[in-house]
């Protein structure tokens, strides 16, 4: 399969269809304003089977610190034994320009958080994710997700 147009080869549409969310988490802030959790239940696919995350108040703390006035994500994702990752991008001055984190090969993303500071740095378990100097969008996985390093080669997979 030829699909080096999109930035994708073959193992990486295996990888894609093989882990991906089924509903939307509800990705929302968490009581403990410096999280998320998901407001729903979570059901997920990974490699072959179906799991399930029950709704969560507080998928954990996001870790690292964004410069102020720049955009950058969190990426949350689920393993097989229900453990919740968070992945920090990296950040940008413009939102087209942020870079994925990689997502683990053995994981299914639940959806990612856009932040974007205006007046003071963002730090992950100390900055709340409201209100402030912070703006903050939460975007839930409704298709498999799966971020990988961009391919410096040009050359065309014939797979």
């Amino acid at each position: 399969m030829n699909s080096s147009r999109f930035g994708l080869h073959k193992q990486d549409l295996i990888d894609v269809l093989e882990k991906h969310v089924f509903n939307s988490g509800g990705l929302v802030i968490a009581t403990d304003t410096t999280q998320a959790q998901t407001a729903n239940d979570v059901y997920y696919f990974i490699g072959g089977k179906l799991y399930k995350l029950a709704a969560t108040d507080g998928l954990g703390e996001p870790d690292g610190t964004i410069t102020d006035g720049y955009y950058n994500v969190f990426v949350q994702a689920v393993d097989s034994d229900g453990n919740v990752s968070i992945e920090m991008g990296t950040e940008a001055e413009a939102l087209a320009d942020v870079i994925f984190p990689v997502t683990p090969a053995d994981e299914a993303v639940i959806g990612f958080i856009i932040v974007y500071t205006d007046g003071s740095n963002f730090v992950g378990g100390t900055t709340a994710l409201t209100g402030g100097d912070v703006t903050v969008v939460y975007v839930n996985a409704t298709a498999p997700m799966r971020f990988s390093v961009p391919e410096a080669s040009s050359a065309i997979d014939s797979d």
